[in-house]
């Protein structure tokens, strides 16, 4: 826009072959064209214009929200810095000076205007990616509620499994409780009667019934030994343990059975050789192994204790070997790995393993060789 009638001419003639042109001759009429319903998309002032300089018609264009983001260039054939640094601060765009070129002049319009283009697309996909922020962002509270529910149901529903766990276990040891109070009272009254008869066959079925009486007593301790395991309410004590004086202590437990089967026991084990474990659990481990080993061995066969680094204890076989589904289910509760001895529910070596996990250790069972079975507990 210039009130020069020659500029004026000239830079319509430059401009009309590319782009719809709205001319003002002054600055009001400037204004009242921008404030139409369809705005220009750029716009090009002369500083002098009558009525209101180009500086003040920037300033207004640019102070109103609905006008602002149109670019501006001023044409001025002042070039004193201090015009230019007023067409900036106005917040103009671009400025030409006079006499101007026809390619300058339409490069300069051209890149503001893709300048302009650039700034509407990521305005747009702005607008887009708040949306799409938005409705995730709805989409994930929608979730997080979701969550907190579930959550609120999957306490619940733990803490009615911990009350049922405590019922259980009050249950267990209350059947335990209840078993073995007549138990001993049957087993007082079978060894009165056994050495009050002298016929031997009412003497072998007392032996029979008190060892019945004695496997289901020792069925009921197992049971509630396993519940407090289970329950987490027995503490390991750990302390420094001389292995070799408590396997020696627990084989005499089965002296007359590795005598019946003519076993030859091999404790190799140095004397003060010691592991990191609690005293009673780890008897309670060691005897359940080596019951399980005098069980299942052959007759005059070996058995071999010994320890194998630091912290390892084996319990060897010779002449027997665990089958596949032995290996597999050895250590579950209540299973068989091959078949029992003496209604055995395949509860020791399960134990066992419950109590070298509560001291922090493991229980492993391997075939070394040919008929060579052995079980490892390490510390």
């Amino acid at each position: 826009m210039d009130d020069s009638d020659e500029d004026l001419a000239l830079m319509s003639e430059i401009l009309r072959p590319y782009y719809n042109l709205k001319i003002a001759t002054n600055g009001l009429n400037a204004l009242k064209i921008i404030k139409e319903k369809r705005k220009p998309d750029l716009i090009v002032l002369d500083v002098v214009m009558p009525k209101m300089d180009g500086f003040e018609v920037c300033r207004q264009i640019k102070s109103n929200p609905k006008t602002n983001d149109i670019p501006v260039i001023f044409i001025t054939g002042l070039i004193e810095r201090e015009q230019m640094i007023r067409g900036f601060q106005a917040k103009a765009q671009d400025y030409v000076t006079k006499p101007f070129y026809p390619q300058e002049l339409l490069a300069r319009i051209r890149t503001q205007l893709d300048l302009k283009l650039r700034n509407e697309e990521l305005k747009k996909l702005n607008a887009t990616l708040e949306k799409r922020v938005d409705s995730k962002t709805r989409q994930l509270r929608e979730a997080n509620q979701q969550l907190k529910k579930l959550n609120k149901a999957l306490e619940k529903a733990n803490q009615q499994l911990i009350t049922l766990d405590r019922a259980k276990s009050k249950f267990i040891q209350i059947i335990s409780h209840e078993i073995r109070t007549p138990l001993t009272g049957i087993m007082g009254f079978t060894e009165l009667l056994q050495h009050s008869s002298n016929s031997k066959q009412f003497s072998e079925y007392l032996k029979a019934l008190k060892e019945s009486v004695l496997r289901l007593d020792r069925f009921a301790q197992k049971a509630l030994f396993i519940t407090n395991l289970m329950a987490g309410t027995l503490k390991p004590v750990l302390q420094n343990l001389y292995i070799k004086n408590i396997i020696d202590t627990i084989l005499i437990n089965f002296h007359n059975l590795i005598n019946q089967k003519h076993l030859i026991i091999e404790n190799t084990i140095p004397e003060f050789f010691t592991v990191k474990g609690d005293m009673d659990l780890t008897q309670i481990a060691l005897y359940n192994v080596i019951d399980n080993a005098v069980k299942f061995s052959a007759p005059n066969h070996k058995i071999i204790i010994q320890s194998s680094n630091k912290n390892r204890i084996e319990i060897i076989n010779t002449g027997s070997q665990f089958s596949d589904e032995a290996l597999q289910y050895l250590f579950k509760l209540f299973s068989y790995g091959y078949e029992p001895v003496d209604q055995n529910f395949g509860l020791g070596l399960s134990v066992t393993k419950m109590i070298m996990d509560l001291q922090g250790g493991n229980v492993e069972a391997v075939n070394l060789s040919a008929a060579k079975a052995c079980v490892r507990l390490y510390f």
